[in-house]
């Protein structure tokens, strides 16, 4: 049963392989391709010369670049709990960063002692 499995698996890897290449490879270049389009569409929206049919490319093409930056946001999010998971708590570079940002905003300045404000420890 396990090797029937296995072996349907490796088969499917080859596919998703292609699949994810076609799809994913160069969505970077698209991102950035659908924006200049958009953006040459729009100045020409603001010279009053688009026609019906760049109206409705323009949808188009934004709808495409919203489905592209939601599968990027998607796959960024996988990557990185993927990591987390393979590298569990080796992964602390980033949580050590988080806690130094945050270090000036936990400390205590100040303290109100008696009604009486305490700004360094000698007072």
């Amino acid at each position: 049963m396990r090797f029937v499995l296995k072996s349907k698996l490796k088969g499917l890897k080859g596919d998703i392989k292609e699949w994810n290449k076609a799809e994913y490879w160069n969505m970077e270049m698209r991102l950035v391709s659908l924006r200049e389009d958009i953006e040459e569409l729009d100045a020409k929206s603001e010279m009053g010369i688009l026609t019906m049919q760049e109206v409705g490319d323009r949808m188009l093409k934004f709808a495409e670049l919203w489905r592209l930056w939601k599968s990027k946001e998607a796959m960024l999010l996988q990557r990185s709990k993927s990591k987390w998971l393979k590298e569990g708590d080796a992964n602390s570079k980033y949580f050590h960063k988080c806690i130094k940002s945050r270090a000036p905003r936990n400390g205590i300045k100040t303290l109100n002692v008696g009604n009486k404000w305490v700004y360094e420890v000698g007072d």
